[in-house]
């Protein structure tokens, strides 16, 4: 198993990587402009976050410092539900990464999927499927009625189905980016 213990370095890293992961969070979240495309702010924030999931991995190889990730990542919208889910993946990472090594491509993969659809699923599809009134009477204020119906009535269980599959699909997307990216580029730098 290649994994160490906890070291204050590997707070400081991930903290500054989930950082970066909060800034490519709100660059996607500028798709939100429209209903139609904010269902692309998750697909295409699996896509860019990824290398800083990886980094986190690789840099610390502690994969409690990935369960800091993942949990604090949930907190993104402040939603409950996306919270719990996000803190569930994480626990299930956790456990995935206690057992198998934390710097395989495969495993950091599985972890990153797990972690955007959780994320996915808690942020998006649960106000719109299974809290539509109270999700409506939240942010009408900042979104406007006809905004947020709109995204109620493209939000069905089959429409969030295929969407957690693009998630899935981008996300490992975002793996093999990532995977590239460290082999290529912070690997040949000495960063990695």
């Amino acid at each position: 198993m290649n994994s160490k213990k906890f070291q204050a370095k590997d707070l400081v890293v991930t903290a500054l990587l989930m950082a970066c992961g909060f800034v490519l969070y709100a660059l996607c979240a500028l798709l939100a402009m429209t209903p139609y495309t904010m269902v692309l702010v998750l697909p295409a924030w699996s896509i860019l976050a990824g290398i800083t999931y990886f980094l986190v991995a690789v840099k610390t190889k502690n994969p409690f410092m990935l369960f800091i990730y993942t949990a604090v990542m949930g907190m993104i919208d402040f939603y409950i539900p996306c919270i719990l889910l996000c803190i569930t993946a994480a626990a299930i990472n956790l456990l995935v990464m206690r057992k198998k090594d934390i710097c395989k491509t495969s495993t950091l993969t599985l972890g990153w999927v797990l972690t955007t659809l959780a994320l996915s699923f808690g942020g998006m599809y649960v106000p719109f499927l299974f809290m539509a009134s109270q999700t409506m009477e939240l942010y009408a204020d900042s979104f406007g009625t006809e905004y947020l119906q709109i995204l109620t009535n493209m939000t069905t269980p089959w429409f969030a189905v295929l969407m957690l599959a693009v998630t899935a699909l981008c996300a490992l997307l975002g793996s093999f980016i990532a995977n590239r990216m460290l082999k290529k580029h912070f690997e040949k730098a000495g960063v990695v």
